[in-house]
């Protein structure tokens, strides 16, 4: 998964939640909380390479150096 597509996952959950927080009558549609968990699971398989992969860039743009350098 690129980073785009962990990004569009990533906002589109935070959207679901501002909604469920701050709703007063709320019904959920079976399918959607589906598809949500299932792009739940994709964002935590994905987050430990995501994580890494930030912090190696971040790393090198600063010039510092990598773990076990």
């Amino acid at each position: 998964m690129d980073d785009l597509d962990l990004t569009i996952l990533v906002r589109d959950l935070k959207g679901f939640r501002h909604v469920v927080r701050h709703a007063y009558d709320l019904t959920l549609r079976p399918h959607r909380l589906s598809e949500l968990a299932v792009d739940a699971n994709r964002i935590a398989t994905s987050f430990p390479d995501w994580t890494a992969a930030f912090a190696a860039a971040v790393r090198r743009e600063q010039g510092w150096p990598q773990p076990g350098s």
